[in-house]
């Protein structure tokens, strides 16, 4: 029966050694990627840009776990600080995330199809309206909406009082904790 070898872990100084590479490596590509952006203007060479200095980032995240998890064993530490690694790392994966959050509400990003939904049935609740012809909704900040909508208002009022209608809907809308603006309008007759 042949007997089975485990895999070869890197070594400390390895593993140092790769991080280094990367991080040298990256920079360069970042810094390279940089400067084609600001003399291209290309918005596909900004986001290049931007991915490989995510990528540097990530391996000082690497490097910082490295050097951290390598500290010998003390008193408050009797199994080391081997576990340290795990912590700098997932650091850089929550710290894309949440870069990639915040990119989405800072462009505008809609709400989902749920939230969409529930904001729809929420003006049609309004007294005064008939149907939601048009629903935008566009994040402003963490649990912040701005929304806008055109609505069939019940009745046939004169534009005048449809005006002062509408206001008293807003303000309503508004009074929603995560409605910080909204705008209504009158859809057109038939307007589907």
């Amino acid at each position: 029966m042949a007997s089975e070898t485990m895999p070869k872990e890197p070594t400390q100084s390895e593993s140092l050694l790769t991080v280094v590479v990367a991080l040298v490596a990256n920079g360069l590509l970042a810094v390279a990627k940089s400067v084609a952006a600001g003399i291209s203007g290309s918005a596909a060479m900004v986001a290049e840009a931007a991915h490989s200095w995510a990528d540097t980032g990530n391996e000082v995240f690497l490097l910082i776990a490295n050097r951290r998890s390598a500290r010998p064993t003390d008193d408050r530490h009797p199994l080391g600080y081997g576990r340290e690694a795990y912590v700098w790392s997932l650091l850089g994966v929550v710290a894309v995330l949440l870069i990639d959050r915040n990119r989405r509400f800072l462009t505008g990003e809609p709400g989902s199809a749920d939230l969409r939904e529930a904001a729809i049935a929420r003006v049609q609740q309004l007294p005064d309206v008939a149907a939601v012809r048009y629903l935008r909704l566009e994040f402003i900040g963490p649990k912040q909406l701005f929304l806008v909508a055109s609505v069939d208002l019940t009745g046939d009022d004169a534009e005048s009082s449809v005006a002062r209608r509408l206001r008293r809907l807003e303000r309503e809308l508004e009074t929603d904790p995560y409605v910080v603006d909204a705008v209504l309008t009158v859809s057109e007759p038939d307007d589907s």
